[in-house]
């Protein structure tokens, strides 16, 4: 990775510094001992080497990540930043060490780094960017870290968390509460650990670029991996094409409309064959292939083929796009068949929940998070299995809004917005409202907030104050009962009330060995489970709310 450009969009699209990753393989520990004797010239550790030695460890992941991304990492320098309760472990992780061994690898010319900036009279900052030079390729490759596979996801050390108002993580005595609580999800995690859950998705499915780089991104983290993969091919008469070991490699040349020739970080091996790209390049004015062919693979080869696939694929469709439709390419959405993928089955490895309470109480927020599936879009759940059998998830319709009610003594079993709506598009923008607005501290953050939703999701609507205000006050007339609470901060309230429901049914069908995935105000079981889901979702939402609620 050479010479990467400082002044285009290459550095802001880049990836977090992710502190929950590890690896026990042998190479990455010779890596990181030979590494660690170089910094120690530049970097006086008196004390605590296992920790320094773990930080370079992590730091080397990241940049292993990020060079196969093509991609560089972000990180803070900001010592406020690094600031965490012993509670929640990762001692190691401490700014002065990170930043020291960071800088020294910078001296040393194994990585680029571009330090930060924010500029308070245009309110406009960039956090600081690293990325692997050539030098620390070399080094990957000298040691065997060429294949993924090694790296592994890592749940949290402490998986109830309490946040300040600044979302810096606190440290709290232990009460009975907290030690039900946790309990309880260690048994479920233990649980959810041993359940085989994957996601099939065919060549009909609808995927942007954004998913499948974070496809490729959990796979390289270990979260995912596929299972089985069955490519589309072209063969080609022309097999002089070599996998480039330049992470550089820009495709600029019309030739990407004909071929997508794979290549892979470290290799040399030539291949004769190229995958299938249909619709996305035949709009490009390239003629459907006569001799295609299907090849299927499984299991470990379908994890060394994914990671050949996946980089040049994903960067041949953001280069399309790009030419398009400029900075709305990773939205664009295509069929998995149409960019040479007939099928995908990829096994979800992590899927451990963790708890995060808010604003220093237990009595604010508790929702779940961590789990791979949580951040899958509603499409892509559909496809979810769970041990072999097809699932289905049902949710609570209008969750908030109809808990307002019912903590008001209203049962309010209508349909909110279509009171309110006359188009799909109109019910998007009052959805947005009433969520922005509930968990909003105040009616000015509210608007602020509400405008940002609609330029961000394209909404088609005014976006001054007295148009948003017209929406607000339209809401609150057609639901004066509910009106007190928008705007109130009210939000991490009723998500502590959904948190305490949705901890019942995960135990409770934990307890009758159903697997039950959770996505906040819907849950995902085997298709055969459905009866018992929907009467455990009616009885853990009664004895929190005192009403029946409204299942979609």
């Amino acid at each position: 990775m050479l010479d990467k450009p400082q002044n285009t969009n290459w550095l802001e699209n880049a990836i977090d510094l992710d502190i929950h990753i590890g690896s026990m393989n042998d190479e990455v520990k010779y890596a990181t001992e030979f590494l660690f004797k170089e910094l120690s010239i530049l970097v006086t550790v008196e004390r605590a080497k296992a920790r320094s030695k773990e930080a370079l460890k992590l730091i080397l992941l990241n940049l292993w990540i990020s060079a196969h991304l093509d991609m560089p990492v972000k990180y803070s320098r900001n010592r406020n930043d690094y600031r965490h309760h012993k509670r929640y472990g990762k001692l190691h992780f401490k700014h002065k060490r990170i930043i020291s061994i960071i800088d020294a690898l910078e001296e040393l010319s194994y990585i680029e780094n571009i330090k930060g900036f924010y500029d308070r009279e245009k309110n406009l900052g960039r956090q600081s960017r690293m990325y692997a030079t050539k030098k620390l390729i070399d080094l990957f490759c000298h040691n065997n870290l060429t294949e993924p596979g090694f790296i592994t996801k890592q749940e949290p050390e402490e998986i109830i968390q309490l946040k300040d108002d600044d979302k810096i993580l606190k440290g709290y005595p232990d009460t009975d509460s907290t030690i039900s609580m946790k309990s309880g999800l260690i048994d479920y995690n233990n649980f959810i650990r041993n359940q085989d859950i994957r996601i099939n998705l065919n060549r009909n499915t609808e995927v942007n670029v954004r998913f499948l780089n974070q496809l490729y991104h959990n796979t390289l983290k270990g979260v995912i991996n596929p299972s089985n993969l069955k490519l589309s091919y072209n063969i080609i008469e022309d097999s002089s094409h070599s996998l480039n070991s330049n992470y550089d490699n820009r495709i600029s040349d019309t030739r990407i409309i004909e071929q997508v020739v794979t290549s892979y970080p470290y290799s040399n091996v030539p291949y004769s064959y190229s995958p299938t790209m249909t619709k996305t390049l035949r709009e490009y004015g390239s003629h459907p292939y006569d001799n295609e062919i299907i090849i299927e693979y499984s299991n470990n080869i379908a994890i060394q083929f994914f990671h050949i696939y996946f980089p040049t694929m994903t960067k041949t469709l953001r280069i399309i796009e790009d030419s398009r439709k400029g900075t709305d390419s990773e939205q664009e959405k295509n069929y998995l068949g149409d960019i040479g993928i007939e099928h995908l089955i990829f096994k979800l490895n992590y899927e451990s929940l963790h708890r995060v309470f808010n604003k220093n109480s237990f009595e604010y927020g508790g929702r779940f998070y961590g789990a791979y599936h949580l951040g899958l879009p509603k499409a892509i759940r559909s496809e979810i299995q769970i041990n072999g059998q097809p699932t289905v998830e049902l949710d609570y319709s209008s969750l908030h809004i109809r808990m307002l009610y019912h903590m008001e003594g209203i049962d309010y079993r209508q349909d909110p917005y279509g009171i309110l709506s006359e188009t799909k598009e109109e019910r998007k923008m009052y959805k947005l409202v009433q969520l922005i607005s509930i968990n909003a501290e105040n009616e000015k953050k509210a608007v602020m907030a509400i405008r940002d939703a609609f330029r961000k999701k394209k909404i088609q609507y005014p976006l001054n104050n007295d148009a948003i205000h017209k929406l607000l006050d339209k809401f609150k007339k057609v639901h004066w009962q509910i009106a007190k609470y928008l705007h109130s901060g009210q939000g991490l309230k009723l998500q502590n009330k959904d948190s305490i429901i949705t901890e019942d049914i995960l135990i409770s069908l934990m307890n009758e060995n159903i697997p039950c995935l959770p996505v906040h105000d819907s849950y995902i079981v085997p298709e055969e489970y459905e009866d018992r889901l929907y009467d455990k979702m009616i009885e853990a939402y009664e004895k929190v709310m005192g009403f029946e609620p409204v299942i979609g």
